[in-house]
C-alpha cells in the first residue's frame, strides 16, 4: 500500500510531466498553425487544431491531478478518483471531433483542388516538430514507469502518435519537394489533403480506444484487476481455514479500486472474532493490491 509520502511524490511527478506536456503542446500548436497559415496547408492546420485540443485537455489534466488526490468528503464520499477517467474521455472526444472536421475539409479540398504555396518551409518545420515530439515521448515514457496513471498513459500514447504522424507528414512534404523539382506539379495538390485524411484516420483510433476504456470505468464496470480469482488466492494463502465468498463487487475510479466482499461465516464465530477477521482480511487485501479500498462483511452460514 502506498504511503502518504509516496503518493505525494507521485503527484508531484505527474504534475511536472503534465506541465511539460502542456508547454510542448502549445509550442507544436504554434509551429503547425504559423506554418499552416503561411503555406495554406490543411494537414498542418489539422495538426495545430489537434495539438490545441491536446493543450486544452492537458490543462484540464493539470487541474484534475490535484483533485484526484484529495481525500473523500461530505460531497464526494468515495473521493475524486473518477475525475481522471472523465478528463481522459474529454481528451479523446475532442480529438475525435477535430479528426472528423479536418477530414471533411480535406475531402472538400480534393474536390476543389488547391495546392500549398511552398513545400520547403513545412518540410523543415515538421522535421523539427518530429524530433521534439520524440524527445517528449521518451520523457513521458520514463515518467510513466515512476508514477503510473491513466492520464500519463494517455499522454504517452498521444505523443507517440504525434511522433509517428510527424514522420508521415515529413515524408509527404519531402515527396512533394521532389515532385516539384522534377516538374510533377499536377500531382502535388493532392498530397496535402490526402495526408490530412490519412492522418485523421490514423489518429482517430487512439481516442476511440481511450474513450472505450474509460467509459467502462465511469459506468462502474468490473475492472480488469484485481480479478475475483486473484482475490480468492490472496485470501486462501493468508487464512488457513476456508472462507466462502457469498458476493464480490468491484469497481475502479482513477487509480483506486473499490472492493465490496461478503463472506458466509459459521455461526460458531463470535462478533469480536468476526470483527477481527474482517479487519485482517481488509488489511491483507489492501497490502496485496495497491490503492485498494476494501469493505468486508459477513452473513450467517447455515
Amino acid at each position: 500500500m502506498k504511503t502518504t509520502a509516496e503518493m505525494h511524490k507521485h503527484k508531484n511527478i505527474q504534475i511536472r510531466a503534465i506541465k511539460i506536456s502542456l508547454l510542448s503542446s502549445t509550442l507544436v500548436t504554434l509551429n503547425s498553425l504559423i506554418i499552416g497559415l503561411t503555406v495554406n496547408s490543411i494537414t498542418l492546420l489539422l495538426d495545430s487544431s489537434i495539438s490545441m485540443v491536446v493543450a486544452v485537455a492537458t490543462a484540464l489534466m493539470f487541474v484534475t491531478t490535484k483533485k484526484v488526490h484529495l481525500p473523500p468528503d461530505e460531497v464526494y464520499n468515495f473521493g475524486y478518483g473518477k475525475f481522471e477517467p472523465f478528463t481522459v474521455m474529454i481528451h479523446g472526444g475532442l480529438i475525435i471531433a477535430s479528426c472528423i472536421i479536418s477530414a471533411k475539409y480535406a475531402i472538400m479540398n480534393i474536390l476543389h483542388v488547391e495546392d500549398i504555396s511552398d513545400y520547403t518551409l513545412p518540410t523543415i518545420g515538421v522535421f523539427f516538430a518530429m524530433i521534439y515530439s520524440m524527445l517528449i515521448m521518451f520523457y513521458l515514457r520514463r515518467t510513466l514507469k515512476r508514477a503510473h496513471s491513466a492520464m500519463l498513459k494517455s499522454l504517452v500514447v498521444q505523443w507517440t502518435n504525434d511522433t509517428i504522424s510527424y514522420a508521415g507528414i515529413f515524408t509527404g512534404f519531402f515527396i512533394g519537394l521532389i515532385l516539384i523539382k522534377h516538374g510533377y506539379n499536377n500531382i502535388t495538390p493532392f498530397i496535402d489533403p490526402t495526408m490530412t485524411i490519412i492522418l485523421a484516420i490514423a489518429l482517430i483510433r487512439f481516442p476511440i480506444r481511450i474513450v472505450k476504456d474509460n467509459i467502462r470505468e465511469l459506468l462502474d464496470a468490473v475492472p480488469k484487476t484485481p480479478t475475483e480469482h486473484s482475490i480468492k488466492e490472496v485470501i486462501e494463502q493468508a487464512f488457513p481455514y476456508e472462507l466462502e465468498i457469498q458476493r464480490l463487487r468491484s469497481r475502479k475510479a482513477g487509480q483506486k479500486v473499490f472492493l465490496d466482499i461478503c463472506f458466509l461465516a459459521p455461526l460458531t464465530l463470535s462478533f469480536t472474532e468476526l470483527e477481527e477477521l474482517s479487519n485482517n482480511i481488509e488489511t491483507t487485501l489492501q497490502n496485496s493490491f495497491l490503492n485498494c479500498d476494501v469493505v468486508v462483511y459477513f452473513k450467517a452460514k447455515h
